[in-house]
């Protein structure tokens, strides 16, 4: 459909001023979250909508024969999970942005297990935060997803794909300062001033005059 004309993608922006980084020991203090282990955060307005992909975390932690692990969960709904090796702590749905940052910052990982998404604003607020992100290789989560700097992409946008990224991760962590690098990328690619800048450039663009011959003249900016 979109063969013949021009489709320009524009990221959303994030308040970075809002979505900072805070110091992991004072996020889990103020949550009452006690963690022996790695603690993940999975976020979606609705934790039981299938688009959210609850169900394939669930069927990716069910046998899971690793560290013990905190899963975090925000969101209206509850996940259970089969492992005697994870401990599901819900957090409910929070509107405000302070106990957002708070579950960024207490996490070590967001795992966002959608099968299907465009470029998610929880992804965007968690890198924003520091917190690096595990998800399945859909929609724009490839594009935000960078090996080395913003966290793994599952090889298959299944269980079995999310529970061997989720693997991979919790042994990368040490292996470089993944709060600095996911920030880093957050400061780099999505402030709201260069949303906005891209916007300005895309109508200015179309101002000039119309499209060349075989491009489509309701050029429509794509989030």
């Amino acid at each position: 459909m979109w063969g013949p004309g021009r489709v320009s993608v524009i990221p959303y922006g994030v308040p970075l001023d809002v979505f900072a980084p805070v110091d992991r020991g004072v996020a889990r203090a103020a949550l009452g979250v006690h963690a022996d282990g790695p603690v993940l955060l999975t976020a979606a307005e609705s934790l039981t909508d299938r688009r959210k992909g609850g169900a394939i975390l669930t069927d990716a932690l069910a046998d899971w024969s690793g560290p013990p692990l905190t899963l975090l969960t925000l969101g209206s709904g509850r996940l259970e999970t089969r492992s005697p090796r994870v401990r599901v702590m819900p957090l409910g749905y929070v509107s405000h942005d302070r106990m957002k940052v708070l579950a960024y910052g207490a996490a070590d990982l967001l795992v966002h297990p959608a099968p299907v998404d465009n470029l998610p604003n929880v992804v965007l607020e968690a890198l924003a935060c520091g917190t690096p992100v595990v998800a399945l290789p859909v929609g724009g989560l490839p594009d935000m997803i960078r090996a080395g700097e913003t966290g793994w992409l599952a090889a298959s946008p299944d269980a079995a794909g999310l529970a061997a990224a989720v693997a991979t991760a919790l042994g990368q962590l040490g292996d470089r300062d993944w709060r600095a690098t996911a920030r880093a990328a957050a400061e780099r690619d999505y402030p709201l001033r260069l949303q906005a800048e891209r916007y300005a450039e895309l109508f200015e663009s179309l101002r000039d005059g119309p499209p060349a011959a075989g491009m489509v003249a309701d050029e429509r900016a794509v989030r």
